[in-house]
């Protein structure tokens, strides 16, 4: 990978990986009680938001000509990281007492 790469790179793994589902697990604190929104949709939501660029958005990208090879590295790496990443989202999740916040799951095993 060329030097000129890891920057954006990395920033674009980190918004991806990292920011974009913190962010939407903050929204879900705030918008979920208003909602009534149960534990379910919440996880399910930040776990959607921590899913790694996908190949899509890498072919668009590419087709516009915006850097095809930061385009296809961000979806080659991102996909890797995610290994690790979604892992770690999952057991966040699983941890985090957001019934506190939102409507109880009523289904079997569903919360």
């Amino acid at each position: 990978m060329a030097r000129e790469l890891r920057g954006p790179l990395a920033f674009a793994l980190a918004m991806k990986l990292l920011v974009a589902p913190v962010l939407a697990l903050l929204l879900c604190l705030v918008a979920a009680p208003l909602f009534g929104a149960g534990t379910l949709a919440v996880r399910v939501t930040v776990f959607e938001a921590a899913m790694p660029t996908m190949v899509t958005a890498a072919i668009m990208g590419m087709a516009a000509g915006l850097a095809p090879r930061l385009c296809a590295a961000a979806v080659g790496l991102g996909l890797g990281l995610s290994l690790i990443t979604l892992p770690l989202w999952f057991l966040l999740l699983r941890w985090l007492p957001l019934q506190s916040g939102c409507r109880a799951v009523a289904t079997r095993g569903g919360g």
